[in-house]
């Protein structure tokens, strides 16, 4: 009532005529109901500022960023606190019941000058932070314990603002990020030092968000899911990938590997630890692989290599050096090789590594000598070979002959045809260098 009479008083002072309408309107009982109700309502408006410490919230424009309105678009609206009242350091989404943690006797205590103050009067001072608290970058399954990393002179210390912090409290304000975060493409046994290669000027910079950030703390949110695939030849002299990687090329990369380059490979990728088989044959002339090795051919290739093409054979599987042995016999007429060589047979079993192989296989690798020497006399009434053919006899064996056995000796060496016959008698001639001296 007193503010009503108030604003009586000043229609008096401002001297106004009695014949004036205005004045007959400031003096109308409409006016005077209206007077008395906007006083009440800012003598309660007032009463609760001074209670808080200050006037109540307001919506204002950011005027640092650029608004909506000049796109024109609803202007964007910020709300900020009351002067002195601090941010709300968590989101509010389903978390209105402030009480519930910000009472008497809770998690977060109240100052003693809030205790009057009603569930809905918190947000009529206190406003979420601006863009909100920062977000977890890595995943939260494990790692309840925050302060193992987040703590002082640990891996992240906390800024002083969180010095009382806990770990229960971490997760009250700080929420997940719902981003994932990119996992290790490559296996990091052997790569701990991740600045090596992640770093500025290095084969994968990281990005201006990571500035600062060391070794240690790259596995806290970037982990390994998948093993990259190994190179499945050998790496040496294979140096430049895109020969063969690369859109047009034998090998074409998947769309995520865009912009990888020759360097960035071996970064991720490592040689298999088991070398591809060498090829048992010499390559010349024999460039169609799958003439050979396919499906209801000679060889079948394995599951893996479907879909292999004959360009793709030499990029993996290298020559052997060492060249099959030479079959050190004629193989017209002899081309069922397991006739002699398997196990219990004349010429003896194959090696561990022929097993499996058919008699198809074996000139395929191996081919026969250019020239077998032959007996260069009558095999008649000569039955015993190394009567005259070991040691120093007559005709000693090389050393590549060692073992080799009677059975052995007329399946590479076959009689001299023709053969010279003597033109006289043997009887009482048995030094045949009596007459016959070798030329010196």
């Amino acid at each position: 009532m007193k503010r009503t009479y108030a604003i009586d008083s000043l229609s008096k002072k401002a001297e106004l005529t009695p014949e004036s309408g205005l004045i007959q309107f400031l003096r109308s009982p409409l006016l005077r109901a209206s007077a008395v109700s906007l006083a009440l309502l800012l003598l309660a408006t007032g009463c609760n500022a001074a209670g808080k410490g200050g006037p109540p919230a307001t919506s204002t424009i950011d005027s640092s960023q650029p608004t909506e309105a000049s796109v024109e678009t609803t202007p964007t609206v910020v709300r900020t606190p009351v002067a002195g009242a601090p941010f709300i350091a968590h989101t509010t989404e389903g978390r209105e019941d402030c009480l519930g943690c910000h009472g008497p006797l809770v998690l977060w205590p109240v100052p003693a000058n809030h205790e009057q103050y009603s569930q809905e009067a918190c947000q009529t001072c206190h406003v979420p932070f601006p863009g909100g608290p920062p977000l977890i970058v890595h995943r939260i399954s494990g790692r309840t314990s925050c302060s193992t990393c987040h703590a002082d002179r640990s891996m992240a210390p906390l800024p002083e603002s969180h010095a009382d912090r806990s770990d229960k409290i971490c997760s009250m304000c700080h929420s997940a990020s719902e981003a994932p975060v990119p996992s290790i493409a490559h296996q990091t046994r052997g790569k701990e030092s991740c600045s090596n290669c992640h770093a500025e000027g290095s084969a994968m910079a990281l990005p201006i968000s990571h500035e600062a950030r060391t070794d240690p703390t790259c596995r806290v949110c970037h982990e390994t899911e998948v093993a990259p695939p190994t190179m499945a030849h050998p790496s040496r002299g294979r140096e430049s990938c895109s020969d063969c990687h690369a859109p047009g090329k034998l090998i074409e990369l998947p769309a995520s590997h865009e912009d990888r380059t020759d360097a960035t490979c071996s970064l991720c990728h490592d040689a298999s630890r088991v070398t591809p088989p060498l090829i048992g044959h010499r390559v010349a002339g024999r460039e169609e692989c799958s003439q050979c090795h396919a499906a209801d051919a000679l060889v079948a290739l394995p599951s893996t290599h479907a879909g292999r093409t004959d360009a793709m054979c030499d990029a993996c599987h290298d020559p052997t050096r060492v060249s099959p042995p030479q079959i050190a016999h004629r193989a017209e007429g002899r081309e069922s090789c397991s006739t002699c060589h398997t196990p219990g047979s004349l010429a003896g079993g194959l090696p561990r590594a022929h097993e499996g192989r058919t008699d198809a296989m074996c000139q395929v690798c191996h081919e026969s000598t250019e020239e077998v020497p032959a007996a260069p006399h009558t095999l008649e009434g000569r039955p015993v070979c190394t009567a005259c053919h070991s040691g120093d006899a007559i005709g000693a064996l090389p050393a590549s002959h060692a073992d080799r056995t009677e059975a052995i000796c007329g399946v590479c060496h076959e009689e001299s045809i023709p053969v010279p016959v003597i033109p006289h008698e043997l009887e009482d001639r048995t030094d045949c260098t009596m007459c016959h001296v070798p030329e010196s």
